[in-house]
């Protein structure tokens, strides 16, 4: 038997939720046939308490159940939020640390699984693609389960505070999804409608589990009689789940059968989602006329016996989500009898077929009514598609049977140890000739352990120099470390490419680790780690955001490896038409999108192992290359680049209302004078000051001022 592990921020029945609900179910499925469950939970301490004292026993075969509470295993953690670029990479920073310490105490675990969203498995993914630690040891599979990412979430709800935080968590859920080593989906429809062509997965990855239920409180049907129609709606009132069409379909069948008395319940909870960021369920009322609205009601949250009471009392069911993945409260109204009217969703469709055990309809309004009516006037209808059948009969699937023999995605050209390394060529850009800054990265990359790596310093020159290299929108001459120099004939690529400023110092296993992670999986791109800049934390979202790169930081060298074609000139790999910006068309081109049957993207590791050059700052891409790079090389991007715009554009939103408040603002009064004023300077004085200071002193200040008001420069002695 396996040992399953389960990662999560909620635990039906201790917490509510979804996702807590589908992992009770699995615990409970996992338990009956054998395995063992391991929890890591992040949930408050109070509620960790409730688990262990109170609902750990509510589970079948509990003794072979335990769990770990998240917040205990991080009390030993050094980084602390400040110190983290912001609370999303934090949490999954958190995951990471309590994930190892985890598998210390259960050297025995299978698998891992963790949710998709947030991004909270993106860390722990990375610190075994670099090779750290006992994450990277551990036999245990490291699984992702597809439930709905809130980038998918936000796509069909407008009411996120859409900012650089949550953009940057969209980018730690791609990249976690990339990174995963197995991809458990409820179905293939739903994997290929919203995974396959919006994320670079490798399709290798996904796996079928179908997502596993309980049984529903039986109770029996009890259809009002004509002329009352009750209307259910059972789950989380949220705008995704399209519960504004259906009061607007609702309120035009009411106005259309007037003689009709038509109730609607709205079963579930309130949330602050409204398009106003108030109660959705004030806004829902809002949409209905004051005649109408004592017929829509709201009981909010009830337990599964209120609730099935509730179903087994009405007409028919709809579900108006906009987008599903599985949705527990629709699986559960058809289980309790109640003929459904449903979007006709991917998500669904593996389930649920029109006219056979539910109605389906086209997304619109229009579509909705239509089968309302069919089921206020088809009484055989709602009797033929009150559950004909069951569906999703096969639960999670077999994969939790023999999980690290399954994992479809292992690079099959993984790394061993003893295996040689990609040759590393490391250019050392020195903008202005500094000596002491080129010899000491100079110095530290001969120091790399474990690693081939070629440094090559590069200086400014003439462009007419017969031995000018160009490079990077300039002319250079090349030299060894040992300062002789490279014709251009003969500075070719190596396995892998990059670039530093004189004065960055790798340490010394920099280039190990991040060659290591290359010849390791074939899917990354480039790898690189975090850096500090004159002690201070500088942590990059290169790996999370590459393409908004050029406009956070212009030409400014990336400090990641990126993979080249061995012996190839640099111009091959370096376009002289993006001029410096070269290296991010290079990182651009190397990152294959959806569209590959072979998607890749690039990792940085989560510790400090590079000192930035104290100069290091944002270098201004010149816009027509910055055009072109777009043009050329952002074909991957292009969603998550339409994003960026509007991020960009609250940023100049943002700033354009600042400016208009400090030029409202009143100008502050002068300071009171704290000390008397200086005397006034009078003829008499000037001529006795002349004559203290003498002709030449004069003509030298005459001529520093004029200077100055020309260059603002002062003139060199």
């Amino acid at each position: 038997m396996a040992v399953i592990g389960l990662a999560t921020f909620e635990l039906h029945p201790t917490t509510r939720g979804g996702c807590g609900m589908l992992l009770h179910h699995a615990a409970c499925e996992l338990l009956e046939r054998g395995h063992e469950v391991v929890f890591l939970l992040d949930i408050p301490p109070k509620h960790f308490r409730q688990f262990e004292e109170h609902d750990r026993a509510t589970f079948p075969h509990h003794e072979r159940l335990r769990a770990y509470h998240l917040r205990t295993l991080c009390a030993d953690m050094t980084l602390t939020p400040e110190r983290s670029p912001g609370p999303h990479h934090w949490r999954s920073l958190c995951f990471a640390h309590a994930i190892a310490r985890m598998l210390e105490r259960e050297p025995s675990m299978d698998m891992l699984e963790i949710f998709d969203y947030c991004g909270v498995g993106y860390a722990v993914l990375v610190e075994r693609a670099f090779g750290r630690g006992v994450i990277a040891s551990h036999r245990a599979t490291i699984a992702t389960r597809l439930h709905n990412t809130l980038e998918l979430i936000d796509a069909y709800s407008p009411t996120a505070t859409f900012d650089q935080q949550r953009y940057i968590m969209y980018g730690l859920e791609r990249a976690q999804a990339h990174l995963s080593e197995a991809l458990l989906t409820p179905t293939p429809a739903y994997a290929n409608a919203y995974f396959r062509g919006n994320y670079d997965v490798d399709p290798r990855a996904l796996v079928v589990s179908q997502s596993p239920k309980m049984d529903f409180p039986a109770h029996s049907r009890a259809c009002p009689a004509m002329p009352s129609v009750r209307i259910a709606y059972f789950g989380r009132l949220w705008v995704f789940k399209g519960i504004d069409q259906l009061v607007h379909a609702s309120v035009a069948l009411m106005r259309e059968r007037p003689e009709l008395d038509i109730r609607v319940d709205l079963i579930g909870p309130d949330s602050r989602e409204s398009p106003f960021g108030d109660s959705y369920i004030e806004h829902l009322r809002s949409l209905v006329p004051p005649d109408l609205r004592e017929r829509f009601e709201f009981p909010g949250h009830l337990s599964h016996d209120e609730t099935a009471e509730r179903l087994a009392n009405a007409t028919f069911g709809v579900f108006p989500n906009r987008f599903e993945s599985f949705c527990y409260a629709a699986h559960e109204a058809y289980d309790a009898g109640l003929p459904l009217v449903m979007t006709d969703l991917s998500g669904w469709r593996d389930f649920f077929e029109h006219e056979k055990n539910a109605l389906l309809y086209d997304g619109t309004t229009a579509g909705l009514l239509g089968a309302m009516r069919r089921m206020i006037d088809e009484p055989a209808t709602r009797e033929r598609l009150s559950r004909p059948y069951a569906v999703a009969t096969n639960p999670l699937g077999t994969y939790y049977d023999a999980p690290r023999a399954m994992v479809p995605v292992r690079d099959a050209g993984a790394f061993t140890p003893g295996a040689s390394l990609p040759h590393v060529l490391a250019l050392v850009l020195d903008d202005d000739a500094d000596n002491a800054a080129s010899r000491t990265t100079l110095d530290a990359l001969a120091r790399q352990s474990g690693a081939n790596v070629s440094a090559v310093r590069l200086t400014p020159c003439d462009p007419h120099d017969p031995n000018a290299h160009w490079l990077l929108g300039r002319s250079w001459r090349a030299s060894a470390s040992d300062g002789s120099e490279i014709p251009p004939h003969a500075l070719l690529t190596r396995d892998a490419l990059v670039i530093f400023l004189a004065g960055d110092v790798p340490a010394p296993e920099w280039a190990r680790v991040c060659a290591g992670a290359l010849a390791s999986r074939n899917a990354l791109a480039f790898a690189g780690t975090w850096a500090t800049r004159v002690g201070a934390p500088h942590h990059s979202t290169l790996d999370l955001m590459p393409e908004a790169y050029p406009f956070e930081w212009g030409a400014r060298p990336t400090r990641a490896l990126l993979r080249t074609p061995p012996g190839a000139p640099l111009s091959d790999v370096l376009d002289p038409n993006l001029g410096p910006l070269a290296e991010l068309g290079l990182l651009w081109r190397s990152i294959r999108g959806p569209e590959s049957d072979r998607p890749s993207r690039g990792a940085l590791l989560h510790e400090p192992m590079l000192e930035l050059a104290p100069h290091d700052a944002p270098r201004p891409a010149p816009p027509a290359m910055l055009d072109y790079l777009v043009a050329s090389c952002g074909g991957p991007f292009r969603h998550r680049l339409s994003l960026y715009t509007t991020l960009l554009q609250r940023r100049v939103q943002a700033h354009a209302t600042r400016a208009d408040e400090l030029a409202r603002r009143p100008l502050a009064p002068p300071p009171p004078q704290s000390s008397p004023r200086p005397p006034e300077v009078t003829l008499e004085s000037k001529l006795a000051a002349a004559d203290t200071l003498g002709g030449r002193t004069l003509a030298a200040m005459a001529l520093r001022k004029l200077t100055r008001r020309l260059s603002g420069r002062t003139p060199a002695q």
